[in-house]
């Protein structure tokens, strides 16, 4: 069977289609040791990555990474104590209305939406539960997660209640985007 070769444009097209995250993901990285307030395994402030090492980045489908038992351990890039993760994004909501989100980590969190702050739970816990609320327009919205592992067990999951629902569930893939769609881009 005789291959068939692509073109410059065609294979142009190909290499940027399989360097570009699937619509579904959110950009995750990875960094060695955490900080808050700007202070390494700091006692107070936001959970902030200035000056800290990046170990790498993947693309993440949703923040699901614990299995719901206290021994998890989740181990990201091969990284298993003193680091530090920040997903970036977009959130896309079908319809208006006020979200739930509750997030259960091992250790600090904190989530933002739209750039403000919703869930602020930064101190060292072992798979403690935090909830905010927002209220979103219908279509994408900035999403910012910061988590940082102290020593031990390790892990994430962030659910949301739709407007009109009563159970949490994980915020789906499809909800979650690492750039809004081209037609609600500003250009």
């Amino acid at each position: 069977m005789k291959k068939k070769l692509l073109g410059p444009v065609a294979l142009l097209g190909a290499l940027l289609a399989a360097a570009t995250p699937a619509l579904a993901d959110l950009n995750a990285t990875v960094y060695a040791d955490w900080q808050r307030g700007g202070t390494a395994r700091g006692d107070t402030g936001d959970i902030t990555f200035e000056g800290l090492t990046e170990l790498g980045s993947f693309v993440d489908p949703n923040l699901d990474h614990w299995d719901g038992t206290l021994g998890y351990r989740w181990i990201p890039l091969g990284r298993d104590d003193y680091y530090s993760v920040r997903w970036t994004g977009y959130l896309d909501v079908s319809a208006a209305g006020e979200y739930g989100f509750r997030s259960t980590s091992d250790d600090g969190v904190q989530v933002f939406l739209g750039g403000e702050l919703i869930i602020d739970s930064p101190s060292v816990q072992h798979f403690g539960t935090s909830v905010g609320t927002a209220l979103l327009a219908a279509g994408p919205t900035p999403i910012e997660v910061r988590l940082y592992e102290n020593e031990g067990n390790d892990g994430i999951r962030l659910e949301w209640m739709q407007p009109g629902e009563t159970e949490w569930s994980v915020i789906p893939a499809a909800s979650l985007t690492p750039v809004p769609e081209p037609s609600t881009a500003a250009l």
